[in-house]
């Protein structure tokens, strides 16, 4: 649903950047699905504030899931690569925007909780709170 709403799909070889793989019709995929959010999509909102944004994430949830929890695995997916391909060596990250957004929802979340503002899916287990989450996905 996430990808329906603002994306644009289109169809791509991808090159996977694998370290120690000697044959290039392994690491190819010739026709590899990818989501992209173009200017001329008209739900493209540009740039973004990163702390609006962020507090944005960590309010809302939809018919697919909680935007955080697929900004954190998307996140985590990204590192996953990372390791694989031998990239970002000293630490560095392979898309440091979803890594610094990702801190940034977690800032948020730990601020919701101090309020007694939690969402679903941020539970902390024995916290008893009432849990709270804004129905919201895309703009």
């Amino acid at each position: 649903m996430r990808e329906i709403n603002g994306y644009s799909v289109e169809y791509t070889a991808f090159h996977s950047p694998l370290a120690g793989s000697s044959s290039p019709a392994s690491t190819t995929i010739p026709d590899c699905l990818v989501y992209i959010g173009l200017p001329s999509n008209p739900q493209f909102l540009g740039p973004q504030d990163p702390d609006a944004l962020a507090a944005h994430i960590a309010r809302s949830k939809g018919p697919s899931g909680e935007n955080s929890e697929y900004l954190y695995n998307l996140a985590a997916a990204l590192q996953g690569v990372r390791g694989e391909a031998g990239v970002g060596v000293g630490g560095e990250d392979i898309d440091e925007h979803v890594s610094d957004l990702a801190a940034r929802v977690r800032r948020e979340e730990e601020r919701l909780w101090a309020e007694g503002k939690g969402k679903v899916g941020a539970a902390r287990e024995g916290s008893g709170e009432e849990e709270t989450v804004e129905e919201v996905e895309g703009r």
